[in-house]
């Protein structure tokens, strides 16, 4: 039910983003930067290591994309590529403290016969 909200509420996040024209200006600025375009996608992958310590992969995938996808394009990284790196992240996120939600699902069935 909490993540039904979520994705409820990161829709309308997405939406006020689009009118607003946030991810073109980030996009532009990241593309416009004098680094390496690894550099940025080291950053990017650092940034969905974390968030998944907090939030689980769907969560971060509807709150994020609407502001990284434009910046994949404009540094033209191929956006297949790109979405099997952030599902592994998302992943990789997900079994590092403090959450650790697949280590705890782990523990609950290890207890019941």
């Amino acid at each position: 039910m909490l993540v039904l909200f979520l994705v409820a509420g990161a829709n309308v996040f997405s939406y006020f983003l689009a009118l607003s024209t946030i991810p073109a200006v980030v996009s532009a600025w990241m593309a416009g930067l004098e680094v390496s375009r690894y550099i940025v996608l080291a950053i990017i992958i650092i940034i969905y290591l974390i968030l998944g310590c907090f939030l689980d992969a769907i969560s971060m995938m509807v709150l994020t994309m609407p502001v990284i996808f434009p910046v994949i394009k404009a540094l033209n990284f191929n956006p297949i590529w790109f979405g099997v790196i952030c599902v592994i992240m998302m992943e990789a996120g997900l079994i590092t403290p403090p959450v650790d939600s697949r280590v705890y699902l782990g523990r609950v069935a290890k207890d019941f016969p």
